[in-house]
């Protein structure tokens, strides 16, 4: 879905940087002047989405339906991704089914938290029957081994030594599953947005997890290493949000009382309680959008997502929740 990747440079002292892309092709317009552009800043305060939140929208759980399915890894040169050939199953977002298509990995993060970037991101992309694309995003901190790098770990630097007509065939993977990449929460970030590489694509649905996830150095540095000189840091600068609403979804586990009367926090989002209740409804709560005032304005119900909540491989929520 990105362009050939030396027609465009990360670097923002480059004259091919984020800051002119827009201006290096007319089909790249939307890169300087989309006012829904992406990545962006999550902004928290005391684990409230400071963000202005659509009450129109009704958020529910992430409905994914994943398979296994033959996949192919490629590097295109700005990053590796992984590619799958068959039907790899997908998720449903607002009553609209997506296929899952190919994923890939930014290091640092590309979009950040309270203005901070975490070590890497991982974007698992999918495309609608009608050609809308939705993303669903997980952020990485250094610690333990990705699962899902493991597994093609000793296949990503082969891909460096790989000449034009071999790297555009790929390294057959078999059979991938994508469940194999862990989110570790139900909880996420909502907001409409755009690709992070030209043509910068605007109307794309991003879900980022609110979850940190962990990757070793060994596997971030091969990722670094194995893309083309100028890529070892392939993220885009964040975008202004200019009025978009961010919405922050919690699968239900208590009444809402349990956010108002309880001890703790009191505002249900990421106080760095346990997930088993309590005051700040820790894990649970009803899944809703926070205004700038933390005022409940759109509320969820869980949907009792498959791979149900935390399985214990991350470092945290978004809101810098620690375990």
């Amino acid at each position: 879905m990105a362009e050939d990747d030396h027609s465009f440079k990360y670097d923002e002292s480059d004259e091919k940087g984020p800051g002119h892309w827009g201006d290096l092709k007319p089909a790249w317009q939307t890169c300087k002047t989309g006012k829904f552009q992406s990545p962006i800043d999550l902004k928290t305060n005391n684990g409230v989405a400071v963000a202005e939140a659509d009450s129109r929208v009704s958020l529910e759980g992430l409905k994914r339906s994943y398979k296994e399915a033959p996949a192919v890894m490629m590097n295109r040169g700005h990053d590796i991704v992984v590619q799958w050939e068959g039907d790899a199953g997908g998720i449903v977002v607002n009553g609209t089914h997506y296929k899952l298509v190919q994923c890939h990995w930014h290091s640092p993060s590309e979009h950040t938290i309270n203005g901070q970037r975490l070590k890497m991101e991982l974007h698992m992309v999918h495309n609608s029957s009608e050609g809308q694309l939705a993303v669903v995003a997980v952020l990485y901190e250094f610690g333990h081994p990705d699962k899902f790098l493991s597994k093609v770990f000793n296949l990503i630097e082969l891909l460096l030594y790989m000449n034009k007509n071999e790297n555009e065939k790929g390294i057959e993977l078999g059979n991938v599953n994508p469940w194999t990449v862990q989110l570790g929460s139900r909880k996420y970030f909502r907001y409409m947005g755009s690709l992070t590489v030209p043509p910068c694509t605007e109307g794309v649905v991003w879900t980022i997890v609110d979850k940190i996830r962990t990757v070793s150095r060994e596997q971030s540095r091969a990722l670094a290493l194995s893309v083309h000189h100028g890529f070892e840091n392939n993220s885009r600068p964040t975008q202004q949000i200019d009025g978009r609403s961010v919405q922050l979804y919690r699968p239900q586990c208590m009444m809402m009382s349990c956010c108002v009367s309880g001890g703790g926090g009191g505002n249900g989002v990421g106080s760095g309680k346990s997930d088993k209740g309590g005051g700040d409804c820790g894990g649970g709560g009803e899944g809703r959008a926070v205004g700038l005032r933390g005022v409940v304005v759109a509320t969820a119900v869980d949907d009792k997502e498959e791979d149900g909540g935390s399985d214990g491989g991350g470092n945290g929520d978004l809101e810098m929740e620690k375990q």
